[in-house]
């Protein structure tokens, strides 16, 4: 075996050298590594650090939370508000329009652009037809045709312009009459069902009047209606003030009063009901508002969909405050009938008696709203048929409307029945079906049957979807 030259074994010596101070810093790092994963852990810096990016978590999944809630855009729709002009109608259900009642109250509310304490204008309006007579005057366009049938020989003013059922539109058109008669624009429309009031006087109890007059959620719409349409004229003073509505400047801090007293979260919570209920509907001239509205229901608006669609809408016209004594139930039976599937709707209306009144008969114009393509087979009112010499038939907000008188008298029920046949893209494969609430109106009851496999009894308290 020959001899390791001196020169390659020193070279060997040299490589052993390097490789076992490689292995001293290997092993001087890791114990480094270990010292600092030891502080890692018992670091109470380190700690607060990584405790504190969990709390930043929480934080911001709370945040949107928060953003995509009905709380948040609340409160962004009353931060829209400042620097802007917005109109209230306090909307009387008991004659029932189809945005949610009669416009014969309503307030202004300007809030200025400041964020610390901002400056409220809330000006309650005590006679709307002293500026409304003027529009009548001015002869600016004409009612609606069961409107004209009704009021003989008077033009579309402001007091019946919310007849859309589109309530965008109802309150681009209201804000327009307003400026006419008026002369002051208008940014924002909130229109508030008396049954909000009502529902509130449940909880709260009664208010009573200076005079003695106590008002309660039995005998609101009744004393409310006496006061203003009769009580007041009886003095020859109030003739000449001509202020009829001057009792909302004395009911309207009481009933606030009131209000403080529920609480400021059931009073919230109250807030979101109505909203949900379209009890309370909102419209907005900044679309970015608008959207948030629309996305959560607020809005009254009629939706753009592709498949099947029911909306009922009762107007009362010179029915008397009767509207909120009647009841209404919904009987709509969906089934194959061919190639196609065919719709049948029964609407059956009770006029219920009630001791604070008004015996009067229920004039009413109703308007259902199908599909735009549906092909209306027949109407029958009381077993006799009215289509399509006694009906109205038209397009509104991309759906089909039908059109017709359906009164009923008092301690009375009435009913219709509607076949139509729903467009050939609707099939029992894809079947869907939205079903709007009509604000301001009792929860009517709804019976559905769809195709003999499914059926529903439920209350139409909010737009439902099947």
């Amino acid at each position: 075996m020959g001899q390791v030259s001196p020169n390659r074994h020193k070279r060997i010596q040299d490589l052993d050298i390097k490789k076992l101070k490689h292995v001293k810093k290997i092993r001087a790092d890791y114990v480094r590594s270990s010292q600092k994963i030891r502080i890692i852990r018992i670091n109470p810096v380190r700690k607060f650090k990584v405790g504190g990016l969990i709390l930043v978590l929480v934080i911001l999944a709370l945040a949107l939370i928060f953003f995509n809630s009905e709380t948040f855009v609340i409160l962004k729709i009353a931060n829209s508000l400042r620097g802007k002009n917005t109109l209230i109608g306090f909307q009387n259900s008991a004659e029932l329009r189809p945005t949610g009642g009669f416009w014969g109250s309503f307030a202004t509310l300007s809030v200025d652009k400041k964020i610390i304490k901002p400056q409220i204008n809330f000006n309650i309006e005590t006679n709307v037809y002293r500026n409304d007579n003027q529009l009548v005057a001015m002869d600016l366009d004409n009612a609606p045709k069961p409107v004209r049938e009704t009021f003989i020989n008077r033009p579309q003013t402001f007091v019946n312009a919310n007849w859309d059922t589109d309530f965008p539109e109802a309150a681009k058109t209201l804000s327009w009459y307003f400026g006419q008669g008026w002369e002051k624009p208008i940014d924002n429309v909130i229109a508030i069902s008396s049954t909000t009031v009502i529902d509130l006087l449940k909880i709260t109890g009664p208010i009573t009047l200076s005079d003695g007059t106590e008002i309660n959620c039995d005998n609101f719409s009744s004393i409310m209606s006496q006061k203003i349409d009769q009580d007041y004229w009886f003095n020859e003073k109030n003739k000449v003030e001509n202020e009829p509505k001057k009792i909302l400047l004395e009911i309207l801090p009481k009933l606030t009063e009131k209000f403080k007293g529920i609480g400021k979260f059931k009073l919230f919570s109250k807030t979101f009901l109505y909203l949900n209920e379209k009890n309370v509907i909102i419209y907005s001239s900044d679309t970015k508002i608008q959207s948030l509205i629309e996305k959560r229901g607020w809005g009254g608006n009629i939706p753009q969909w592709g498949n099947d669609f029911l909306y009922v809408i009762n107007a009362n016209l010179n029915g008397g405050k009767s509207s909120l004594n009647i009841d209404q139930v919904l009987n709509l039976n969906v089934r194959q009938k061919g190639k196609d599937l065919e719709s049948e709707l029964t609407i059956v209306r009770t006029h219920n008696p009630n001791p604070l009144g008004p015996d009067i008969l229920n004039r009413n114009y109703t308007r259902v709203l199908v599909p735009m393509d549906a092909k209306i087979e027949s109407v029958k009112l009381a077993g006799e048929g009215i289509y399509p010499d006694n009906c109205d038939e038209a397009i509104e907000s991309g759906k089909k409307s039908i059109g017709f008188w359906f009164s009923t008298g008092f301690g009375k029920e009435s009913s219709v029945k509607i076949q139509y046949q729903l467009p050939s893209n609707i099939t029992k494969k894809n079947y869907k079906l939205i079903i709007m609430r009509q604000p301001g109106t009792n929860f009517d009851s709804l019976h559905l049957d769809l195709f003999g496999k499914k059926q529903i009894d439920t209350q139409l308290i909010k737009d439902l979807s099947f």
